[in-house]
Order: C-alpha cells, then structure tokens, then sequence
C-alpha cells in the first residue's frame, strides 16, 4: 500500500505479519525439530527468520503460506518466545516450549527387596 501526505512525500504502509499456527508448539532440548508455521503475508523474496528465545534461525518457505525452520539446541527446558520475521516485518510473539526427550522406562528390576544394609546386585 503506497500513500501520499498533504506534503507529498511518500511512504509505505507495510502490511503486518500474522501467524496462524505454529506446529509442533514444542521440541526436544537438543534441537532438530522441524517447526512450521502458518502466516501471511509471505514473500519468497525477503529473507525469512524464526526467532527461538534469541536464537536466529533461517526459515524455508514451503508454499505461499508457510515457513519451516529447524529448532536450534536449548540449554534449558521450558516455554520461551517463537516470533517469525519476514524481512522487516516481524509477527506477534507466540510460546514454544523446550522439553527433554522420553525419559528412559524401567521395564524390571531383580530383586525387588534386599536386607537394609545394602550390598545387593540390582539388575535391571
């Protein structure tokens, strides 16, 4: 959208960028999750960044509609900022959160008991 001021001098109103989905919300510490997320307006021809916590990563446009971008590595778990950037627009902050991976399940351990003193070989 261009317009003129009473003065004459034009400027450009740059529509905002809105993202719609973002999937998945949430990733293992150790990075490598692909992210996709669902916005407008896009444009092969400016560079496309997701922003995790502060951590730039580049984005690929898949579609006229979507950017997937690969999560970077966390030293910690938890929820922290998702913002995409399209050249100079950037979207609203949305939540992604940082998880560890499915802990490890202990399918049995022998024996179940032994004396209070302690010195059993536990096998699991």
């Amino acid at each position: 959208l261009v317009e003129f001021e009473r003065s004459g001098v034009e400027f450009v109103a740059e529509p905002t960028l809105s993202i719609d989905e973002v999937a998945p919300t949430r990733g293992d510490v150790s990075g490598g999750e692909l992210v996709c997320v669902r916005g407008s307006p896009l444009s092969s021809e400016e560079k496309l960044l997701c922003l995790f916590g502060d951590v730039k990563v580049e984005g690929n446009l898949s579609g006229s509609t979507r950017v997937c971008c690969e999560s970077p590595p966390s030293s910690t778990t938890g929820p922290i900022s998702f913002r995409l950037y399209c050249g100079a627009r950037k979207s609203a902050t949305v939540r992604f959160e940082y998880v560890l991976s499915s802990a490890p399940e202990l399918m049995s351990l022998r024996p179940s008991s032994g004396p209070s003193s302690g010195g059993t070989t536990v096998t699991w």
